[in-house]
C-alpha cells in the first residue's frame, strides 16, 4: 500500500551473477522526506545537517528527486543498489538502454575523498565485464572533479542536470 500510494519507494538490489554474496532485499526510501524527517524526529535545520540521520537523508533526499527526475520524464527509474557480504556497496546503480551501467555512492560531505569513493572502485574492478562508466560521489561540493582513478564527485545541482541529460538522449 505505501508503494502504491506513493509514500515509499523500493529500491531493488543489482543482480549480476554473484549469487548468494548479494544482499537480495530491496531498500526503502521515503518519496516525501518531510514525512522522513518527520519519523525520525528531526526538527531543527541543524539536526537535519548534522544530526545522527543526516546522511541517511540526504540519501534518501537524492534517491527520491532521482526517483522523480524519471517520472518527470514518463520514464519508469531502472535504478538498483549494491551490497555485498563482504562489504562492498553502491548506494545507486543507474542502468538504461543502450547505457552503460552507472555507479553512484550518497556522501554528506563538502569535502570529497578517495577514501569516500572505495566502494565505487571496488565496483568497477569486480564489475569490470560490464563495462560501467565511471563512478560518480554524489556530496555537497560544488561543481564536479576527479578524486582518483574512475572516479569523479559531483555536487547535487550537477547530478540532476547530468541525469535529466542521460533521460533525453
Amino acid at each position: 500500500m505505501l508503494e502504491a500510494g506513493r509514500i515509499i519507494f523500493l529500491l531493488p538490489p543489482h543482480f549480476n551473477n554473484l549469487g548468494k554474496r548479494i544482499t537480495k532485499m530491496p531498500k526503502v526510501y521515503f518519496l516525501d522526506t518531510g514525512l522522513a524527517c518527520h519519523l525520525a524526529g528531526v526538527r531543527d535545520r541543524e539536526q537535519l545537517l548534522e544530526g545522527l540521520m543526516a546522511g541517511a537523508l540526504f540519501e534518501n533526499y537524492c534517491l527520491n528527486e532521482s526517483v522523480k527526475s524519471y517520472a518527470n520524464q514518463g520514464e519508469q527509474p531502472r535504478l538498483s543498489y549494491l551490497r555485498t557480504n563482504n562489504g562492498l556497496e553502491v548506494d545507486l546503480i543507474i542502468e538504461g538502454p543502450n547505457l552503460r551501467p552507472l555507479p553512484v555512492e550518497i556522501k554528506l560531505s563538502r569535502t570529497p575523498t578517495a577514501a569516500l569513493a572505495s566502494g565505487l572502485t571496488r565496483y568497477a574492478s569486480l564489475f569490470a565485464k560490464a563495462d560501467p562508466e565511471d563512478g560518480l560521489l554524489l556530496c555537497l561540493a560544488d561543481g564536479e572533479r576527479a578524486i582518483c582513478r574512475g572516479v569523479t564527485a559531483i555536487g547535487v545541482e550537477e547530478y540532476f542536470q547530468m541525469l535529466l541529460q542521460r533521460l533525453t538522449t
